[in-house]
């Protein structure tokens, strides 16, 4: 949203965007999950793999840790009880099964997957990747960094001066901080 108030095109992948190139594999395994739903916008309205029609028939708000609020709506059929594959599409006690669903939400990841998958897209990804890795690799394989040991950005943010030192110094194959031996300094 705030992308499209500020008239920027978002390149970022969908969060769903691994799971959507495996669907293939996963709609055998998987029949009555979410994303095997068939959502039509025109009417919307969801429609199973059994063949019937979830309907619009209410809606959930909900607010962030950071607050934001969100709509979705809530999808389902009356028929269920009727489906012979109700015990493998829904645990729910009442034996309907519910989809939430946000438009707003739906609209922006698929904006964003055409982006992504455009050619424009494709070559940003491209060079996102390589700039990247190329600079995570110089740390792991010439400098033996595995990972950090803090969280938080600021954190993470002193923990990185402290390798770049070690790299300045040379000293990248040592530890920060050395097991002191008898009649040692501690060295850091």
């Amino acid at each position: 949203m705030y992308l499209a108030e500020n008239k920027q095109e978002s390149y970022i992948k969908p969060q769903n965007y691994e799971q959507t190139k495996k669907n293939k594999n996963k709609k055998k395994k998987h029949p009555y999950a979410k994303y095997n739903f068939e959502y039509n916008e025109e009417t919307d309205t969801f429609t199973c793999p059994g063949g019937e029609t979830l309907t619009l028939r209410g809606e959930k708000k909900s607010k962030s840790g950071t607050g934001y609020e969100s709509k979705k709506g809530v999808y389902y059929t009356e028929k269920c009880y009727q489906c012979p594959h109700r015990d493998q599409c829904t645990k729910s006690k009442d034996g309907i099964r519910k989809l939430e669903h946000s438009k707003l939400f739906h609209k922006y990841s698929r904006q964003s997957l055409d982006n992504i998958t455009s050619e424009k897209g494709i070559t940003l990804r491209i060079n996102r990747s390589i700039q990247v890795e190329g600079a995570f690799g110089v740390l792991k394989e010439d400098y033996g960094f595995r990972r950090f040991l803090t969280r938080g950005k600021k954190n993470v943010k002193t923990e990185m001066l402290f390798h770049y030192n070690k790299i300045i110094q040379k000293r990248t194959k040592t530890y920060l901080f050395e097991k002191k031996k008898p009649n040692e300094k501690l060295t850091a």
